[in-house]
């Protein structure tokens, strides 16, 4: 359980859940549904609409569920996030949420709804099937990210740091890199905009994206009900495909938690 929530807290951009800026105000009594977001690229995404990605598509089904309308409250930092959720701000947050231990001591957590591992891509042309054979190949990672330490530390391997998520594939569609290594929240949205590119193998444990309530949330037990429901009817899997594609969905279902998974709050 430690290692899961150290992971999550390498990869998280929440280096510390303080609150800043003026707060939304709190949930209405109406037939609303209120989530204090932030945009998350390929899970919550504003759009002139509403929003699109796979957190929306969950909540808002969710939403309809209940009966409620679906009302997105854009924060302006990830940071007030946590604290407006705790002090009841909203119902529930939603912008990538990693469990961790420190959160889960100030919000509920829901069952988890997305697995997040480091993980190695490469162009399908190439046929790297283990961090052994990695050596001597040349690996992109963005500079000053958990990533480019593990990387650095791989015997024989040969660090390339790029600045920006997208300057990951990039470079591996020019051919100044043989491989990239980075998160699979970052890479499976990307996916879709390079087709010759695929997903090798884990390089860490699992961590989990959930959604964050507020302790004693009447909104637990029914959104937990209904994700399950999702994932029985198939109605996860699609949704999957549709934001990350097939070979995405597929990696995100392999590494689902199972019953032997300790992601429960203490």
């Amino acid at each position: 359980m430690s290692f899961l929530f150290l992971t999550a807290l390498m990869f998280s951009p929440l280096a510390a859940d303080q609150a800043g800026g003026s707060p939304p105000n709190p949930p209405s009594e109406g037939a609303t549904l209120k989530v204090c977001a932030r945009p998350n690229h390929g899970f919550l995404t504003p759009t002139p609409d509403g929003a699109t990605g796979l957190e929306y598509d969950l909540l808002s089904s969710f939403a309809e569920s209940q009966h409620r309308d679906l009302e997105m409250v854009w924060l302006d930092s990830f940071q007030d996030l946590i604290p407006f959720v705790q002090k009841g701000r909203c119902d529930l947050g939603a912008a990538g949420v990693m469990v961790t231990d420190a959160r889960a001591m100030r919000v509920s957590f829901s069952d988890p709804y997305f697995p997040v591992r480091v993980i190695m891509v490469e162009p399908k042309s190439r046929l790297t099937s283990s961090p052994a054979e990695m050596a001597g190949l040349r690996v992109a990672v963005v500079e000053g990210t958990i990533h480019e330490d593990i990387v650095s530390r791989m015997e024989g391997v040969q660090v390339k740091t790029v600045e920006t998520d997208r300057s990951l594939f990039d470079a591996l569609i020019d051919g100044s890199a043989d491989a990239a290594v980075c998160d699979s929240a970052i890479v499976l949205p990307f996916l879709s905009d390079y087709p010759t590119l695929r997903v090798r193998f884990p390089l860490s444990e699992r961590a989990f994206f959930a959604f964050p309530l507020p302790r004693d949330s009447p909104w637990t037990q029914k959104l937990n009900q209904h994700l399950e429901e999702l994932r029985g009817s198939g109605r996860y899997r699609e949704m999957l495909t549709e934001h990350f594609g097939a070979d995405g969905a597929s990696f995100i279902l392999d590494s689902e938690p199972d019953e032997s998974d300790d992601h429960d709050e203490p």
